[in-house]
């Protein structure tokens, strides 16, 4: 999944990433959808299963709908504050539900994100937790193979998430 602390499209490589991580991989993408370059978003769509747009505003969507026309894999959701149907997450840490989330969190089992300038994160919606296993070392698309990191790196946070021992 190629999503995180902003948008993928403003990173000029955006398409090489996903070209390197689609060798061989099923890979997802989340983004608000307002790069107008159709020609891109066809190249994109081409290389991802399924890319999740995030339309921040009900009025839109026609353009979204046009934008997106024919690419089957997109998949429009509505993210907007103002309409009632709207569905949020806390990955910004910006809400205080006045409780720590407990229990066994499985998504790092199966699961594994990639910002768009390549740095990896064992969960997408939490942006405000550091989950880097070596002090001074950020793990991303360059420098660690995906393999490695999902096996050896996100270990130790799986093993404290299967415990309940959140930090």
């Amino acid at each position: 999944m190629v999503c995180g602390k902003g948008e993928p499209m403003l990173n000029p490589d955006i398409e090489r990433i996903i070209e390197i991580l689609s060798n061989g991989n099923s890979v997802s993408m989340i983004t608000n959808g307002m790069d107008k370059d159709k020609d891109r978003w066809l190249r994109i769509c081409r290389m991802c299963s399924c890319v999740l747009v995030s339309c921040h505003k009900i009025d839109d969507m026609c353009e979204y709908n046009d934008r997106f026309l024919g690419m089957e894999n997109v998949i429009i959701r509505n993210h907007d504050g103002k309409n009632p149907n709207m569905r949020i997450t806390n990955r910004g840490g910006f809400f205080d539900f006045g409780k720590t989330e407990t229990g066994i969190c499985s998504y790092p089992f199966y699961h594994l994100d990639i910002e768009p300038d390549g740095t990896y994160r064992p969960c997408g919606q939490n942006w405000v937790s550091d989950y880097t296993t070596k002090p001074g070392f950020t793990p991303n698309l360059f420098n660690t193979s995906i393999q490695d990191y999902f096996l050896n790196e996100m270990e130790p946070i799986r093993k404290s998430l299967a415990t309940n021992d959140r930090k």
